[in-house]
Formats: C-alpha cells, sequence, structure tokens
C-alpha cells in the first residue's frame, strides 16, 4: 500500500513540476507569442460605390491577405487591400502582420450625389511590439557598422535638367511599395517577388506596348530593380542594353537606379541578401551598362539615414526620399 501511494504522489508531484516548468516558460522565454494578441483598429468612412486603398505604413499591399466581416455591404479585393462599399453598413476589414492584427472599421454611408470617384488612401501605422520587426529601424553608421567598402561611391549622371513629360518606373516589390507609399503623377509597372524573367516577359511586354502607342516619346523609363534576382547580373546587363535601344527608338529616355541597401540587422529572412551583394550587382551594372543614366540611391540612403520595415522594404518616409532624389536627378 505504501508503496502504491508513493508511486502515486511520485507522479503528481511531476505533473505538477511539468505544468509549473511550462507556465514559467511562457513567461520567460521571448518569442512572438504576446504580439499574436495585440491589435490596431482604424476608422474609415466611405460611401456606396466609392473605392478606397487600405494599407500598412511601408508595407507592399499585395504582400497582405485582406477580408471583411459582410461581403454584402463591401466587397474586399483579397490580394491589394482595395475595398469597394456595396451597401449601407458597418463593416470590419482586418488583415496581420507581423504577429499583429490590423483592423479596419468601415463606417458605409448611402451614396449622393456628385460624390468623388477618386480612390482614398488609409494608411494605419505599425503597432509597435517587443521583438517585432514592424518596429521600422533607423539606420546609422553606428548602429549598421557600415565600413568605406559598404558605400557604393558610383557617379550619378543624371543632371536634373532632362525635365521628362512622365516618368515610367519598373521593378518588383519596392517598386510596388513605392506606389503605395508615394503615388504621384509617375506610370509604375511593378510585381512582387519578380526578376529578369518578369522582365524580359511581362515588363517588356508593357513598355513595347506603350511604346507603339506612342506613351514613351519624351519620358523617362526608370529601372528600380530589387534584391531578388542580384546573381544575374550578366543577364540583366545583356537584356538591359537590347532593351535599352528599343526604348531610345521609342523617344525614351532610360535609367538605372541604383538596388537601395538593405537593414543587415532586420534582414535575416532574407539570408543570401546583404549589403555586400547588392554593392557587387550595383557596381557591375553601372560598368555594364550602356547608354543609360546613373542614378545612385544607394549611397543617398546610406548617407542620408534610411528606415525598414523588415530590413528590405522601406517605411512611406524613406519610399519618399527615394522618390524625392529621383524627381531631383532627373529633374521633373
Amino acid at each position: 500500500m505504501f508503496s502504491e501511494k508513493l508511486k502515486k504522489q511520485n507522479i503528481c508531484s511531476r505533473l505538477i513540476l511539468l505544468i509549473a516548468v511550462i507556465l514559467l516558460a511562457a513567461v520567460l522565454l521571448p518569442g512572438r507569442v504576446h504580439a499574436a494578441s495585440a491589435t490596431k483598429t482604424k476608422k474609415v468612412t466611405m460611401r456606396v460605390g466609392q473605392k478606397v486603398q487600405l494599407e500598412l505604413n511601408g508595407v507592399d499591399p499585395t504582400e497582405l491577405k485582406w477580408k471583411g466581416s459582410n461581403a454584402k455591404s463591401l466587397k474586399v479585393f483579397r490580394k491589394t487591400g482595395v475595398i469597394k462599399a456595396k451597401k449601407k453598413g458597418t463593416v470590419v476589414v482586418t488583415t496581420s502582420y507581423d504577429g499583429v492584427t490590423y483592423k479596419f472599421k468601415v463606417n458605409i454611408k448611402k451614396r449622393k450625389k456628385n460624390q468623388s470617384t477618386e480612390i482614398q488612401t488609409v494608411t494605419c501605422n505599425l503597432k509597435k511590439t517587443s521583438g517585432s520587426a514592424a518596429t521600422a529601424a533607423t539606420v546609422t553608421e553606428d548602429e549598421e557598422e557600415l565600413t568605406a567598402v559598404q558605400y557604393a561611391g558610383l557617379k550619378t549622371t543624371a543632371t536634373g535638367s532632362y525635365a521628362p513629360k512622365d516618368i515610367i518606373m519598373v521593378g518588383d516589390s519596392r517598386t510596388v511599395g513605392m506606389k503605395a507609399a508615394v503615388g504621384g503623377s509617375m506610370t509604375y509597372i511593378g510585381e512582387v517577388g519578380q526578376g529578369l524573367a518578369w522582365l524580359k516577359s511581362t515588363a517588356t511586354e508593357k513598355l513595347v506596348k506603350l511604346g507603339n502607342k506612342d506613351k514613351l516619346n519624351g519620358k523617362a523609363v526608370v529601372f528600380n530593380l530589387g534584391v531578388n534576382d542580384l546573381g544575374n547580373v550578366s543577364g540583366y546587363i545583356s537584356y538591359m542594353n537590347t532593351l535599352g535601344k528599343v526604348l531610345n527608338r521609342y523617344g525614351a529616355t532610360v535609367y538605372f537606379m541604383t538596388v537601395n541597401p538593405v537593414y543587415n540587422k532586420l534582414a535575416k529572412t532574407w539570408s543570401v541578401v546583404r549589403n555586400s551583394g547588392v554593392l557587387a550587382f550595383n557596381k557591375a551594372m553601372v560598368a555594364g551598362l550602356n547608354g543609360y543614366g546613373i542614378i545612385d540611391s544607394y549611397d543617398e540612403l546610406v548617407f542620408s539615414k534610411f528606415s525598414t520595415v523588415d530590413g528590405v522594404h522601406y517605411t512611406a518616409a524613406t519610399y519618399s526620399k527615394i522618390y524625392n532624389y529621383l524627381i531631383k536627378c532627373i529633374g521633373a
């Protein structure tokens, strides 16, 4: 009897100890468990028939998945964050980023005469969470530990005197992100996660279509490449030299904007992306491209400070800085 009681006591003691360890670990161990329950709410007012672009500050909307609580009152474009009011009522639209749920409480009013048809943009700032990449990291020399070798030292050859009729920017998620953050009068040809193959197919097809309709004459085409395909530098040089001649024949002036820097301390998700690789790509491109104006936005950001949301994609303030430098260089 005594041995059976002892066994039961030992079992109970072990269970109690196990539960205590689990509870202690939940409290002490770092992680994003606590952030997952965090929410942030933004209010939106619109009228039946209107469209609104929802976004998180500095985050490409296409990287998020959006959903609404009432499809009868509000149509939600799941991949872009655009919403269209269909019926009067209140709808909650949600998306998640870095363990935080963002809620847009949409109040839909009845349609009125002569209401605006312009697509408004409603931006929600990222919620700061412990250990979260959602906390924008401002890069300084000390934090990034930049050395001389990490500065490109490339020369911007755009003089600011061109003054094109319009600018067409071509690139990947960074181009999409700039459109979401800055907009402006530029034409954007961008798609998330793309590289040389996309440039050869989809992007070129769109550029040629514009050229055939005489919509490139007198305009600037700026290639704002990202970090998805840095190992394909020789392929880019060969193809872009050929494509540049074609665009010149359509009356366009072509520019290569250097691939902008990453913040190494936050870019751990992109394990192969480092500023050393970005620099090597930029230097090879500048040396190999013919007939392209050069806009060295890499050095502009490194010397003037920049901020990111995940190490690779930028905050709205940094996108604006890139945009303003581009306009200054071209003279638009």
